[in-house]
């Protein structure tokens, strides 16, 4: 007896995308394929909602008014697999960009937006001061190895049940 391949289950097979209008952004943010979000906003995205934003980037440039993608090829092409449901790696991926404002959900529509905006640390969690620094200038620092101060002051800041 033999299995069928059983086709994914997507809570959306086919959804919509048009462009999320910001004035300001749309003037003053960053590309989504550009080295700057490459640079600071991966880290908080996530590499494959960062690959899933840049395709629907490119959507949206070829066409002005948006266009319609089926989910499930997307979520092969981008390496997500077929696995679907509303907590697949694809909707996950979806989630994650709308939790952090990058787009806007509704049903099969997805309204994207065509810039970003610098990120910050409190956005990013991050405090390292390489990406504190960079943050604010654009360009990052270079990353040195910690001295024996250095590093004896930051292993005194890791709570005692992280250290081994």
């Amino acid at each position: 007896m033999s299995k069928e391949a059983v086709p994914p289950s997507f809570p959306e097979p086919v959804l919509s995308v048009r462009a999320w209008v910001d004035p300001v952004l749309d003037q003053l943010g960053h590309d989504p394929r550009s080295a700057y979000v490459e640079t600071f906003w991966v880290p908080v995205l996530g590499p494959s909602s960062y690959l899933l934003l840049r395709r629907l980037a490119a959507l949206l440039d070829a066409d002005d008014d948006g266009g319609t993608f089926i989910a499930a090829e997307w979520a092969v092409e981008l390496g997500l697999g077929i696995r679907g449901g509303k907590h697949g790696p694809f909707w996950r991926s979806i989630d994650r960009l709308a939790r952090f404002g990058v787009l806007h959900r509704s049903g099969s529509a997805l309204t994207v937006r065509r810039k970003l905006a610098p990120s910050t640390s409190a956005r990013s969690g991050v405090s390292h001061p390489t990406f504190s620094n960079a943050t604010t200038t654009g360009k990052p620092s270079t990353l040195r190895p910690l001295d024996g101060q250095q590093w004896r002051s930051t292993s005194r800041r890791i709570p005692t049940h992280h250290r081994r």
